[in-house]
């Protein structure tokens, strides 16, 4: 340093207020503003994408596979169309159950099914619609072909009016079925609905008995439930006549369908007059469609002995009208409405003489 080299001091700057350091200069106060706005807007956004992505998916509606075999009243018969259980000579049980209403009161009716099921023993269990009522119907669906895969029983389901109202259509529900262990639903015709198909009971080569399951549709229809339609039961007449013909005689059988035919309230009305209602009661009005479109004469004309369904919780009773039996199931459902719980043993028996019991629970 030079001996005569000045040295400035520059004098210490006065401390900021504490309000001149919260406001900053002009282009401070936008930087903060900007990053405050990043920060609550970007997570925003975030959970708005997230909400969106899984909005989607709830309200994504899950569309199944068409399925079953082209069908017209010209199509030649085979019983390849159908199944077969070779019951031999014993008694054949089967436990009829419907309108569980999944996955109301849950683990209820799981526990009153298995309870059914384990005391009844049947060969085959026959489930009459409504097995769910839920906008998530494909994990009500899952839950209960899990349920009854796991008694290691064949069974049978028909769709009730409430099945396909969620998330997965009918035909999607259908696949799941036709892929169960021990389920013997088959997507069947592709006529109207999925789920149109027989069962004949054999002994040997011989068929005694037949099952027919008809599918029942959707609530939200133009004018009240919506009736079986012209197509099932031409296909109902072409699979009895095809049936007749391979045995050689008019085969005795049932029909299960969800809805009941109208048919069901004369029947009922004249019974209860003639103090001939054979069991049960009636409840609530019969919830059949305002339209006939004649199967119940188609059932008359094969030479089916009985109608079983299920749609109304509480009615439980079984008349003859016209030489044909119309029954309930008994209602399964803890969750649903009313208070008469449990299923109906129908047994065929080796001269295909048959017996009815409900098995209130």
């Amino acid at each position: 340093m030079m001996a005569n080299e000045k040295i400035e001091h520059t004098p210490p700057s006065a401390p900021l207020s504490r309000g001149e350091l919260l406001a900053g200069t002009g282009n401070d106060r936008v930087g903060i503003k900007q990053r405050i706005v990043t920060c609550v807007l970007v997570p925003v956004m975030v959970l708005a994408l997230v909400l969106a992505v899984f909005g989607a998916y709830l309200l994504a509606p899950l569309k199944g596979e068409v399925r079953g075999y082209y069908w017209n009243e010209f199509t030649p018969f085979s019983l390849a169309h159908g199944q077969s259980i070779d019951v031999g000579g014993e008694d054949y049980n089967i436990l009829l159950l419907t309108d569980f209403h999944y996955p109301l009161s849950g683990a209820k009716t799981d526990a009153l099914i298995k309870t059914m099921v384990e005391e009844n023993n049947p060969d085959l269990i026959v489930l009459v619609g409504d097995q769910v009522f839920s906008p998530f119907n494909h994990f009500s669906y899952r839950h209960l072909i899990n349920l009854f895969d796991s008694f290691k029983v064949p069974w049978a389901p028909v769709f009730g009016n409430h099945d396909e109202e969620g998330k997965a259509d009918k035909q999607y529900l259908a696949n799941m079925l036709e892929e169960s262990e021990y389920c013997m639903f088959q997507y069947g015709p592709r006529i109207t609905g999925a789920g149109n198909y027989f069962i004949n009971l054999t002994n040997g080569a011989d068929i005694i008995y037949t099952l027919f399951f008809l599918d029942s549709f959707s609530s939200f229809w133009e004018s009240g439930y919506r009736p079986y339609t012209a197509d099932q039961v031409s296909w109902l007449k072409w699979a009895a006549s095809g049936i007749a013909a391979e045995a050689g005689k008019k085969v005795p059988s049932v029909v299960y369908g969800h809805i009941p035919v109208p048919e069901f309230t004369p029947a009922f009305n004249e019974a209860f007059a003639s103090g001939t209602v054979i069991h049960g009661q009636q409840l609530e009005p019969n919830g059949h469609s305002n339209i006939n479109n004649g199967l119940f004469a188609a059932i008359k004309d094969i030479g089916a002995e009985y109608m079983f369904c299920g749609h109304e919780h509480v009615n439980d009773f079984m008349v003859e009208y016209q030489g044909v039996k119309l029954a309930y199931v008994l209602s399964g459902g803890v969750g649903g409405y009313g208070n008469i719980l449990g299923g109906t043993m129908f047994t065929v028996k080796p001269d295909a003489s048959t017996t009815v019991v409900n098995k209130p629970y």
